[in-house]
């Protein structure tokens, strides 16, 4: 891939990616009858991180920006509350909920601090 968009130079998009590739990984493994249901509605979380950096990053004001930098951080706090629910139906364990909480940490802190730059403005 050539890094010809400024989104692609920060870590906070590159990482969000990772979390994509970790919350498939992870998933791959919840019941068949997840398959369109709770393991679906995850992984939609999950990537539309991403995106909404992308746009949040390519718009023309600062409201517009932090509007779906926003809808970002709204997609990694559903990712936090599924994760907990997928302990709690014994889809993971404590073990793999913590591989994921060190990815989805930063990426909350990150966005954060992106917010805050982009307040700044």
């Amino acid at each position: 891939m050539i890094n010809d968009r400024p989104h692609k130079n920060l870590t906070v998009w590159k990482r969000s990616l990772e979390l994509v590739k970790l919350i498939y990984a992870l998933t791959s493994t919840y019941p068949r009858g997840e398959e369109y249901g709770f393991k679906a509605q995850l992984r939609r979380a999950a990537i539309s991180a991403p995106p909404n950096l992308t746009v949040g990053l390519s718009r023309q004001t600062s409201k517009d920006n932090l509007h779906v930098i926003n809808i970002a951080d709204t997609s990694l706090s559903e990712i936090d509350t599924q994760l907990e629910i997928s302990v709690m139906l014994s889809y993971i364990d404590e073990t793999r909920f913590s591989e994921v909480q060190q990815l989805l940490i930063p990426v909350e802190q990150l966005v954060g601090g992106l917010r805050r730059s982009i307040r700044k403005q």
